[in-house]
């Protein structure tokens, strides 16, 4: 299974505090997926793909470069994230894997949700038992079954609902209605393999201890000072 960052050129900033965040508590190989090779090193582990030049991809046409990205992938499941969804805790890649393979064996699996985000939804209930795992649902229609919290998709599933001319916004919102009218089936787990915030809320402004009660997980104290001392977030 292939993790995917995506990223636009005016978020590269985001990158090094993801890749030291990712490095630090999961360590799984990841490629990030934007238009202009970054300005500064990767990371072990991780590669660049270019979906394009940028200017063919203005945030109206993000599904455009996202469909274009999902083509030239040859994975069947992809663990799709963006730039700043910064991790906070270690990641249960063990149980990331295992997830991974139950798609690939259930095509019909549209998302299988890897944080809280469908554990807070108010339409969640449980649906099956893998072994130590406990699956919940949230079934169609339900808010945010396209949600871009970090998560594993069958590729033919998410290709279904992608449409040329939306930007993420969009997608999570007016795709999820789309997906709702299908019937998708998006699961997520009470044991919460990833936990992370999105650095970056629309509104430009930073929120890395998760002060507006978005759920998510605040980065520590420690993490926070690592990450300003070496000069990686902006003023």
């Amino acid at each position: 299974m292939r993790t995917l960052i995506l990223t636009a050129d005016k978020y590269h900033w985001c990158l090094r505090p993801f890749m030291h965040l990712w490095r630090k508590y999961c360590g799984l190989p990841a490629t990030i997926a934007g238009f202009t090779p970054l300005p500064f090193p990767l990371a072990d582990g991780f590669t660049f793909h270019s979906i394009g030049a940028m200017a063919d991809y203005p945030v109206n046409r993000w599904s455009d470069a996202v469909i274009k990205l999902l083509h030239e992938t040859s994975d069947e499941q992809v663990l799709l994230m963006l730039e700043d969804a910064w991790v906070t805790r270690p990641v249960n890649v063990g149980l990331v894997a295992k997830l991974a393979d139950y798609a690939a064996q259930r095509p019909e699996v549209t998302r299988i949700d890897l944080t809280t985000d469908r554990l807070y939804n108010s339409a969640v209930r449980d649906y099956e038992t893998l072994q130590w795992i406990d699956l919940i649902v949230t079934p169609a229609p339900s808010e945010y079954l396209m949600s871009l919290c970090a998560g594993i998709w069958n590729k033919a599933q998410l290709l279904k609902y992608l449409i040329p001319g939306e930007d993420p916004w969009q997608f999570e919102i007016a795709g999820s209605r789309r997906a709702g009218d299908a019937q998708a089936l998006v699961l997520g787990t009470r044991q919460l393999p990833m936990r992370h915030l999105f650095a970056m809320r629309a509104n430009g402004v930073m929120d890395l201890k998760m002060k507006w009660g978005v759920p998510g997980h605040p980065l520590s104290d420690g993490d926070i000072e690592e990450i300003r001392a070496r000069g990686w977030l902006p003023e």
